[in-house]
């Protein structure tokens, strides 16, 4: 098999695709696997996509957007380090209930917006070793994951954030979010935090870790009032 330098759209609204063996596909020179599986509203089995070779991939953008059919995905030996852009990487993936991914990190991350956007069956997800400290885009990253109960964030920086609108919008069943090095980012007007925390379980109270304080100028923050807060320097107290 010829090796690629793209990846690109490749099966983009292959509508009636259910299945695909790529075990023979040779990435490794593929320097982009953006909108690979867009729109693939029918595929159920990727064979051979955990083996892929991603370590000259520099966007991840749309790869299985609207993928409605998909129930797991095993990505743990990609190599993501080049990667900047994330943006709608898993959005629209509704089935989807896991997702293997806690080793992934890159220092280079610009944009992970609606990444795991409509994500309604995931209930568990690991994302602990992610680089933040140059991202610029988190809007609507988990805005509707309806299922999720607990998400550790604790070792996000987003100091350079320019938008964080919608980030945790939806998230009916969450009950522990840990934001404990959240700062404020470049915002122009403050409605780029607007909704940030709308309609997080609602009929519950969750609890969260995050330095209020630091966002008290911050005139569109809004922390529910069903939100028990925890400073992070009360952790140890």
């Amino acid at each position: 098999t010829p090796e690629l330098d793209t990846f690109s759209s490749v099966f983009k609204n292959c509508g009636e695709l259910t299945s695909i063996n790529l075990e023979k596909i040779e990435t490794q020179k593929v320097s982009s696997f953006k909108e690979l599986f867009s729109g693939c509203k029918n595929l159920k089995v990727i064979k051979g996509i955990e083996n892929f070779h991603t370590e000259n991939a520099g966007t991840f953008q749309e790869i299985f957007l609207n993928c409605e059919q998909l129930t797991s995905l095993n990505l743990s030996k990609w190599d993501v380090s080049l990667v900047d852009y994330f943006t709608s990487t898993f959005e629209g993936c509704k089935s989807l209930t896991s997702i293997n991914i806690d080793s992934w990190n890159s220092k280079y991350v610009n944009d992970i917006s609606k990444m795991f956007k409509g994500c309604e069956a995931l209930s568990d997800l690991k994302f602990s070793n992610l680089t933040t400290n140059i991202v610029r885009y988190m809007n609507e990253m988990f805005m509707n994951c309806t299922n999720l109960v607990s998400l550790d964030l604790s070792n996000f920086t987003t100091g350079n954030t320019i938008n964080m609108t919608r980030m945790f919008y939806g998230m009916a069943k969450l009950e522990k979010l840990d934001l404990r090095q959240f700062v404020p980012g470049y915002y122009e007007n403050d409605t780029e935090v607007i909704d940030m925390f709308t309609n997080i379980n609602v009929e519950h109270n969750f609890s969260i870790i995050i330095d209020v304080d630091k966002w008290s100028t911050v005139k569109n923050f809004n922390i529910p009032e069903n939100a028990n807060v925890t400073k992070p320097g009360e952790l140890f107290e």
